[in-house]
């Protein structure tokens, strides 16, 4: 567990000399001091830990966030775009079932931790081992150069109630088994998992010419190559986007049950990396959300480009890596946030606002979102969510999404709240429209 304070006095290796850049130190002190950013590997809930935080200081997990990150609860969600998978021993006798009507699917058993990974027959599965599940295995799955690959998306949560999701929308993490896939060797670990030792991009023959020669990054020579196919990358990646947004909407009502503890959860942000599969006809499959992903070049000198990015891209996002730290709004006075962000930038719906029906009232639903109707804590959340607008970088806003897709995945109505003034913002200015 590593805290970051006011000065700068070492470096880390995960996050790497970006602590010096940004005038921060890092101290091992756990709950002891006075810090600002709480960095840790591990949930640092489990032990009553941060039962009352400072204004200012911000953690970089979310209480029930283990409700996405956890291999079996996230496996067997029955959501879309996760293969179908089966806890044991309990749903043992539906697992049989099911396998029974598809005879000629290959299975996976796992463990929360992902260990012993290996595509079994029906007959090798050991269905009485608790605290694992059986998955389906992808058997088609799309290559590069003869190689299964997964792609990597970080992720980051800013806020639960109203909830807003991010993605590091210009790049990903791409990562080749060491082995060819075929011919298919169910022993051969290397050839359908993708370990410690894999293959990365630039050493992939049909990659090199877009990574090395054209200098691109990860996701721009996956599109590349998709496109020299005659494929559309964004069929892949609009997939992947749904896929996220469905787990956290999912999720969200478990989560929230166990922030209750906590005054505000304005304290808490937290990066995961949903890792994801492709069958041959680029259908997308979640394999699993890691809750501390690896963000260390030490094997893989290159991908320290990225790792400083994702660490950069999150710290920015979260106000950690601002010009000027808000520490927390209701003890700034105006002056000093209006260099930022003002509450101007809170309006929304003028003609709406300014008419008969929401001027003088705010009875009506269809004012809520103007300024006059806005409570205190409200405009609170307002003003995290213009600043994280200003300063994402390249990160997308995954949610609350100005589509219409998104209605009908909300149930809260702080959500939906929510929604609706970033739709006003949408009107304003199409830069908040995604």
């Amino acid at each position: 567990m590593q805290t970051l304070s006011a000065k700068y006095q070492t470096s880390d290796p995960l996050l790497g000399y970006q602590d010096k850049e940004l005038g921060y130190q890092i101290t091992y002190n756990g709950s002891d001091g006075d810090w600002d950013v709480l960095w840790s590997h591990e949930y640092p809930f489990m032990k009553n830990f941060l039962p009352h935080l400072r204004p200012y200081q911000r953690v970089n997990k979310f209480p029930g966030s283990g409700f996405i990150t956890n291999k079996v609860n996230l496996a067997t969600s029955q959501l879309k775009h996760i293969p179908q998978a089966f806890n044991l021993p309990s749903e043992k006798e539906q697992f049989l079932k099911h396998a029974k009507e598809n005879p000629t699917k290959l299975w996976v058993q796992k463990d929360s931790n992902h260990r012993g990974i290996r595509v079994l027959d029906l007959d090798a599965l050991n269905l009485e081992a608790s605290g694992t599940f059986v998955q389906e295995y992808i058997q088609k799955p799309f290559l590069i150069d003869g190689k299964k690959f997964d792609i990597g998306l970080y992720v980051t949560m800013t806020s639960i109630n109203p909830l807003r999701v991010y993605i590091l929308d210009h790049e990903a993490l791409l990562r080749f088994c060491a082995r060819l896939y075929y011919p298919f060797n169910s022993t051969d670990l290397n050839s359908y998992v993708v370990g410690d030792d894999y293959t990365p991009t630039w050493m992939m023959p049909s990659l090199r010419k877009y990574f090395i020669d054209l200098n691109l990054n990860m996701k721009e020579t996956f599109n590349a190559y998709l496109r020299s196919l005659g494929k559309d990358p964004n069929f892949v990646w609009k997939q992947i986007e749904d896929s996220i947004k469905t787990v956290y909407y999912a999720k969200e009502e478990q989560m929230l049950k166990l922030t209750d503890n906590f005054e505000t959860t304005r304290h808490f942000f937290e990066m995961v990396r949903f890792d994801f599969a492709l069958d041959e006809d680029l259908n997308v499959y979640l394999m699993e959300a890691n809750m501390s992903p690896n963000l260390s070049s030490a094997h893989f000198a290159p991908n320290k480009l990225i790792y400083e990015q994702v660490i950069f891209n999150l710290l920015s996002l979260v106000g950690v890596a601002r010009t000027l730290n808000t520490r927390t709004w209701p003890d700034m006075s105006p002056e000093y946030y209006n260099m930022m962000v003002t509450t101007k930038e809170m309006s929304v719906n003028e003609e709406l606002c300014a008419g008969a029906e929401c001027h003088l009232s705010c009875k009506s639903s269809v004012c809520d979102v103007c300024y006059h109707c806005l409570k205190d804590e409200q405009k609170l959340v307002l003003k995290d969510a213009v600043l994280e607008q200003k300063s994402k970088w390249n990160a997308k806003r995954l949610i609350p999404s100005t589509s219409d897709v998104d209605s009908d995945l909300m149930t809260s109505d702080t959500n939906k709240h929510h929604l609706k003034w970033f739709r006003g913002k949408c009107q304003q200015n199409k830069e908040w429209c995604n």
